[in-house]
């Protein structure tokens, strides 16, 4: 359906065939038209080139609603399209998720078995709908994406879920992690990030933000691991990244009982927009109207930080570097903990310092990009970036 701003309907439109079919992404695009992303079990009506429903489906439509061209994609089980944006060339990256092994699926990480394991699967498509490039993304379980958004370097970030303990997924804290991917252009792997606790976590929407980093919303229902403040029940979990994938801060919100969130929209003033369900009658939830209701909850840019550590940039020296750093922070407080983060953001190394100009060695470190946080004894916090450079 097309709005009006005033909220009147301008044309409806009903696309599909005999099996059913379903829209779940949509996106006006650089020409007026919109693209249109989801999953159809049919191979007649407006659908035809089926692998074996059902198939993820992607249809272009013009400014008014008629079908320019359509395209089923996938193998002989089942595949889903759950989120589609226009490139900045004119093109398409399509999100969602795989179980077959066959047809245009290639690089399934379950092999021939379990038959129901599904993976995360990524499809770049030109601007009429043919596969350039396509990524089957995951382990040898269950791994989806319900989200995906351009990068500014060219790249994508795309957000869902894991429950793998192999292949691509590493850092996975047991079932049902929030699993975050970061692709470059050609769709390799520049870092994966598993987010979560002992209990299912859930990622439905990423966005980018305008300090470089993401924030990703879904629901939660553990109290360890990455989850604080659970209120019993599903929460709706909202967590900010930075640029490689390190959580800053994250907020359980709800109250004892299901709420989770679906969308989410971030302003550049820091201000997130969440949008979803609740079922809760208390905790950070008023008004219910009895049963499940919609739920939208406004964080601005204070509220999203206020039980983290304060982040500041400070100096490193050498930087670029070989064997050795020097942490200078003037405001904060020894002794420190430093944390150094590779770009795909695991640990990679840590230590203690209490002793101004102490050096740090490096020497076990390989040459690249690294990030380098300090927390001191009162929380406060500090973060930039290193580079170890190659040995002369």
């Amino acid at each position: 359906m097309k709005l009006n701003a005033s909220g009147g309907l301008e044309w409806q439109t009903t696309l599909g065939g005999s099996g059913y079919d379903r829209g779940y992404s949509v996106q006006q695009v650089s020409d007026g038209g919109f693209i249109l992303a989801g999953q159809t079990a049919s191979n007649d009506g407006d659908v035809n080139g089926s692998h074996g429903p059902p198939d993820a489906w992607v249809v272009k439509l013009n400014e008014i609603g008629a079908i320019l061209w359509q395209r089923a994609y996938g193998g002989s089980i089942a595949e889903s399209a759950q989120a589609v944006r226009e490139t900045f060339e004119g093109g398409f990256i399509v999100a969602g998720v795989a179980k077959s092994h066959d047809g245009d699926v290639i690089g399934h990480h379950a092999g021939e078995e379990p038959v129901g394991a599904e993976d995360m699967w990524v499809l770049k498509l030109s601007n009429v709908g043919e596969i350039e490039w396509q990524r089957a993304l995951g382990g040898s379980s269950s791994d989806n994406a319900y989200a995906v958004e351009l990068t500014g370097d060219g790249g994508y970030i795309l957000a869902g879920y894991t429950n793998s303990h192999d292949g691509d997924v590493s850092g996975d804290h047991g079932s049902w992690d929030v699993w975050v991917v970061k692709l470059d252009g050609a769709g390799s792997i520049e870092w994966q990030k598993a987010l979560g606790g002992y209990g299912p976590e859930i990622a439905k929407s990423v966005k980018t933000t305008s300090d470089g980093g993401y924030i990703v919303a879904g629901y939660s229902n553990s109290n360890s691991g990455d989850v604080t403040g659970l209120h019993g029940g599903d929460d709706l979990w909202v967590l900010k990244l930075d640029s490689v994938g390190a959580l800053i801060w994250q907020k359980a919100l709800g109250g004892t009982s299901e709420d989770r969130a679906n969308a989410l929209w971030a302003g550049a003033d820091g201000t997130t927009l969440l949008a979803g369900y609740t079922r809760s009658l208390n905790g950070d939830v008023t008004g219910n109207h009895g049963s499940s209701d919609a739920w939208v909850v406004r964080l601005d840019a204070d509220d999203a930080g206020v039980d983290e550590p304060t982040a500041q940039l400070f100096e490193l020296y050498p930087n670029p570097g070989t064997d050795e750093l020097c942490i200078e922070e003037p405001t904060m407080n020894r002794p420190w903990t430093v944390r150094i983060l590779d770009a795909s953001g695991r640990d990679v190394l840590n230590a203690v310092q209490s002793q101004k100009g102490e050096l740090l060695d490096t020497r076990s470190l390989k040459p690249g990009l690294y990030l380098v946080r300090v927390v001191d004894r009162h929380g406060n916090m500090a973060t930039s970036r290193w580079v170890k450079s190659q040995m002369p």
